[in-house]
């Protein structure tokens, strides 16, 4: 079975959880992956494109919205539709809170593992921590990070 990663980001706002994804596409880039990132809807997608432009001044992470002319060279593709998720081949996919429907059609192309990452609202630990106890029914190799205060994860 798959091993999926669950990543409990501080803060209760989409906003707060789009934060932590520049240092985890970092460090997935510098272990040599190539990445899907599945949002929950186009807006997400444009302003995560943004976020990936200008987080820092002194780095840049390489990426592109999915269906242009290149999708096979980006190291990050980003992504709303589920049409576009055969663009998995030799990609970590990551999936943000909201686009949970994403996940089946990942798992069945049978990645070598599946990131999800969710903030710290009420609802969406009440998606969280089913889809965490469904998963794990089914045989898959769940984990759960929690951020930490200071920004670092620790797995619980």
């Amino acid at each position: 079975m798959i091993p999926i990663a669950f990543y409990h980001t501080q803060g209760e706002t989409p906003a707060a959880l789009d934060a932590t994804l520049p240092p985890l596409l970092e460090k997935a880039l510098k272990a040599g992956h190539k990445v899907l990132l599945v949002t929950p809807s186009e807006s997400r997608t444009h302003r995560l494109d943004e976020t990936l432009w200008t987080y820092s001044a002194t780095s840049f992470l390489p990426h592109a919205s999915s269906g242009g002319n290149n999708d096979d060279t980006q190291p990050i593709l980003l992504t709303h539709a589920l049409e576009n998720l055969p663009l998995l081949a030799g990609r970590t996919p990551v999936v943000l809170a909201g686009a949970e429907a994403a996940l089946p059609v990942l798992i069945s192309q049978n990645p070598n593992k599946v990131l999800y990452l969710f903030n710290a609202s009420q609802a969406a630990l009440e998606v969280a921590r089913p889809l965490f106890k469904h998963l794990k029914t089914q045989g898959h190799q769940v984990q759960y990070w929690q951020q930490t205060p200071q920004g670092s994860w620790q797995q619980k």
